[in-house]
């Protein structure tokens, strides 16, 4: 592989952990905002729920989009 090629698939793959650090961070911080704010757990969990459902539904209607007007115009 060319070097621009390396350098792509590096940038790839560190996107691709960035995508989920986002989760397990907000995971992790997740009891001290409880307890900080004053919101109980039902509550938090509703919040860290919808996290996950606007990311399925970012990457179906994005995916979409893509794929009708392609890839470069929709980034």
């Amino acid at each position: 592989m060319s070097t621009l090629q390396v350098a792509a698939v590096t940038m790839c793959i560190l996107l691709n952990a960035l995508d989920g650090f986002d989760v397990l961070s907000i995971s992790f911080a997740s009891p001290g905002i409880s307890s900080d704010w004053g919101i109980d757990r039902a509550a938090l969990g509703v919040v860290l729920s919808m996290e996950l459902i606007g990311m399925a539904a970012g990457s179906i209607i994005l995916g979409t989009v893509a794929d009708t007007f392609g890839r470069r115009p929709t980034i």
